[in-house]
């Protein structure tokens, strides 16, 4: 019988359960973690925040974990890992006696938590006036606090940003994004791509600032006033914090598990660099499967895919996990923008020499109606042909070609190969001659 202490109760921590019980059924799992509820799905807050989703309550995700015959420990905290007594030490956090728990098996499924950067003010104006959208609690807060007509200012034009700062526009707040890098997205597009999803949200009324930071967070004790940037002062009653999130290594860390610089070395069975302690999820560093190197997305799908990996192995199963193709997905306004892999400038940067096809088309044929603009981007190694990645921004279609994409990424497709996958065709549902396909035919006539 296995006996497995699990440290979170995120996708990768709820995955791990899941899978551990299937491999031994006996398995006695206790679960530690320091929400007052189950499972949260935060990729929901922007749009529980727009009102897409009309209660916060619906994003916590009750689990019943008690009929599993599972020991939830919530909210409780770690203190601290003893690997040689095999001891997890966690208390209430509302205060109590810490308790020592042992385990045959400990998986740190800790997540990741908001980066706040060290801007003049912004700390302390945090929960007055700045927000996080990282937990119900943050998010319920800033939309309590948003009201029409208000200024409201989003650091970080990742996907959380520009999500949350539609959903304030929608709301009918005046919005100015900010973005340190030279485009929005910049993790996932390219500048050229980037434009599109620039341009869409300036319809929509979002200033978008590219290439600049704030200085500093402005305001009296109890109310914000303004942000600086570049020397120009910016009015601001709501600053929404989304530049990113950093690991939750701390606890294993200090027990002396191997870190990188990005989260917890794991090999490909999930096992960190003590025996009998596993990691999944937002808190590890992992590889590309494009090409081995160190790739590390925070992503819902990944964390589950990792956390089913080490519950089964944990439980005495036998399973790998390859790595990461980065498949990604949002939905800003009324685009989806979806990427996988790697971009131009970050396969130039990983010595490729990479080439690409781009392709402005429609979903459907111009003769039929409904049809929607999409734009596809493929982008491979000049010498070999190999993909390393792909976008797609569009009201519709384009997730589904980012899928095909990342298909292609895990088995090790080249260009030749994704241009001869056979794709269905009905003109009401797609072209008989994909955009995909186009974009993948392009970069092929530029090898030649």
């Amino acid at each position: 019988m296995s006996r497995i202490v699990i440290l979170g109760l995120g996708t990768a921590g709820f995955a791990a359960i899941l899978a551990a019980k299937k491999t031994d059924r006996t398995a006695e799992i206790t679960v530690i973690d320091d929400k007052p509820y189950d499972l949260m799905h935060p990729c929901g807050l922007p749009y529980a925040v727009e009102g897409v989703i009309d209660t916060f309550d619906k994003l916590k995700h009750p689990l019943n974990l008690e009929r599993m015959n599972v020991d939830h420990r919530h909210p409780w905290r770690v203190a601290a890992i003893d690997p040689e007594k095999q001891l997890v030490t966690a208390a209430p956090v509302s205060g109590g006696e810490p308790e020592n728990i042992p385990y045959g098996k400990l998986l740190v499924c800790t997540g990741a938590r908001p980066f706040t950067p060290p801007i003049p003010g912004l700390e302390s104006a945090m929960g007055r006036g700045a927000f996080t959208v990282s937990t119900p609690e943050d998010a319920c807060a800033l939309q309590a606090a948003a009201q029409p007509g208000m200024h409201a200012v989003c650091l970080g034009a990742g996907a959380i940003g520009l999500e949350t700062a539609v959903a304030l526009r929608r709301k009918g707040l005046d919005v100015t994004v900010v973005e340190m890098l030279p485009h929005v997205m910049p993790r996932a597009l390219d500048a050229d791509m980037s434009a599109l999803l620039k341009e869409h949200l300036e319809s929509l009324g979002v200033r978008v600032l590219c290439g600049q930071g704030i200085e500093e967070v402005l305001g009296g004790d109890n109310a914000l006033d303004a942000v600086r940037i570049q020397g120009e002062e910016y009015p601001c009653d709501l600053l929404v914090v989304a530049a990113g999130v950093r690991a939750n290594l701390e606890a294993a860390a200090a027990a002396g598990v191997a870190t990188g610089k990005t989260g917890i070395l794991i090999n490909d069975r999930l096992e960190t660099s003590i025996p009998n302690i596993y990691a999944a999820g937002d808190c590890v560093q992992t590889r590309s499967l494009i090409d081995g190197r160190d790739f590390t997305l925070q992503l819902s799908t990944t964390a589950y895919r990792q956390g089913t990996v080490a519950g089964t192995n944990a439980a005495g199963g036998n399973a790998a996990y390859p790595g990461v193709t980065g498949a990604f997905v949002s939905k800003i306004g009324d685009l989806q923008v979806a990427a996988v892999g790697y971009t131009l400038e970050f396969a130039k940067a990983m010595g490729y020499d990479p080439l690409f096809g781009k392709i402005k088309d429609t979903t459907l044929y111009d003769w039929y109606p409904g049809g929607q603009p999409l734009s596809v981007k493929v982008i491979a190694d000049k010498a070999t042909g190999k993909v390393l990645g792909a976008q797609a921004v569009g009201e519709s279609g384009a997730a589904s070609r980012v899928n095909v994409v990342s298909t292609a990424l895990s088995v090790g497709l080249d260009l030749a190969a994704l241009s001869g996958l056979e794709f269905a065709y009905c003109p009401a549902v797609s072209q008989a001659y994909d955009p995909l396909t186009k974009a993948v035919d392009l970069a092929l006539r530029k090898m030649r």
